[in-house]
């Protein structure tokens, strides 16, 4: 089998991932309530989606900001003129990959519904960087889709229904 046939055919890797139920993974029920699992990627899904975000696994990038402590990192400031920011948030042993952009829902990365989290956050933030804004050709199964909530209708443009899971 040829790297070109494993590209062709994306659903085949992806059959080495792990899917746990919202429950085992420790997610909130406000975090995509519509999917009903969630999926942890690993490094096949990373190098599928570039063989160089390996290499940035081996240290956290320096244009993320927090700790691992607090269990959240963002990047400093807006990804490519895109006005987004990425988002890697724990989840009890998890970390989500997100984005967000002021006015407009939060989004998670997800396959064919089901969000993908990993058990390190630095395998989060190399895929989100990797997926942002589109994921590769290769990975086209994958999607950003909005988390949940709503945008309020005030000046301020501050997001209803997300803050209730980061809390």
């Amino acid at each position: 089998m040829t790297n070109e046939d494993l590209m062709d055919d994306t659903d085949v890797l992806f059959r080495g991932e792990k899917f746990i139920s919202r429950s085992e993974a420790g997610v909130p029920d406000t975090f995509v309530p519509s999917a009903s699992a969630i999926l942890v990627g690993n490094i096949h899904l990373l190098w599928l989606v570039n063989p160089m975000a390996l290499r940035e696994t081996t240290r956290k990038p320096s244009c993320w900001a927090g700790k691992a402590r607090n269990g959240l990192f963002r990047t400093c400031g807006v990804v490519d003129g895109s006005g987004y920011i990425l988002t890697v948030c724990q989840f009890g042993k998890l970390w989500s990959v997100e984005r967000a952009r002021l006015g407009h829902k939060d989004e998670a990365l997800t396959y064919d519904g089901t969000p993908i989290c990993f058990t390190d956050f630095k395998e989060a933030m190399a895929i989100a960087k990797h997926c942002h804004p589109f994921p590769p050709k290769q990975v086209q199964c994958l999607r950003w889709i909005p988390i949940a909530g709503e945008v309020a209708p005030n000046s301020e443009n501050k997001l209803v229904g997300e803050a209730v899971w980061r809390s």
